[in-house]
């Protein structure tokens, strides 16, 4: 079967990408420093999760993270930013489903993420994916602005589909 979506590993070349990507969307990460190129350098060389980029009809389009991989019970932390250009198409949905096909052939069949509770959009497509509500943490997230936001743990119990 095709692939819709080539998912691989983020390479030295892709740092540049990653930081336009990640630097757009830090409204709504945990961290909303915005980086510079040597800061995204140095980080990736002593990163302690793993980065996939995401390209779509031969276009970088956004990148995968995963980390806190737990073999024992299957699990794995997952998240991804996708493109400014890219929103909004009906990718986001597809492309995890993708992703977690491939983590569940690696023997993984639960996924774990945080989320701001304000990123709406992000929420709803997770629970269009499947995913539950563990735990809301409120006022986890000290922004750099000093506003403080609620953060929701989020799981998948997830069962590929054909």
């Amino acid at each position: 079967m095709t692939k819709l979506f080539n998912i691989k590993a983020m390479q030295e070349k892709d740092i540049p990408f990653f930081l336009e990507v990640r630097n757009e969307c830090r409204n709504y990460l945990d961290n909303d420093k915005k980086y510079t190129l040597s800061e995204c350098s140095k980080w990736f060389w002593n990163k302690k999760l793993n980065v996939f980029i995401i390209e779509y009809n031969g276009d970088k389009i956004g990148y995968f993270r995963t980390s806190d991989v737990d073999l024992k019970n299957k699990s794995i932390w997952v998240g991804a930013d996708l493109h400014k250009d890219f929103r909004g198409r009906g990718l986001s949905k597809k492309m995890y489903r993708q992703f977690f096909d491939d983590l569940y052939e690696e023997g993984f069949d639960t996924f774990i993420l945080n989320v701001l509770e304000i990123n709406n959009r992000a929420v709803s497509l997770y629970k269009k994916l499947g995913f539950k509500e563990e735990s809301v943490k409120n006022n986890t997230v000290i922004r750099s602005d000093g506003k403080s936001y609620n953060r929701i743990r989020m799981r998948l119990k997830y069962e590929k589909t054909s």
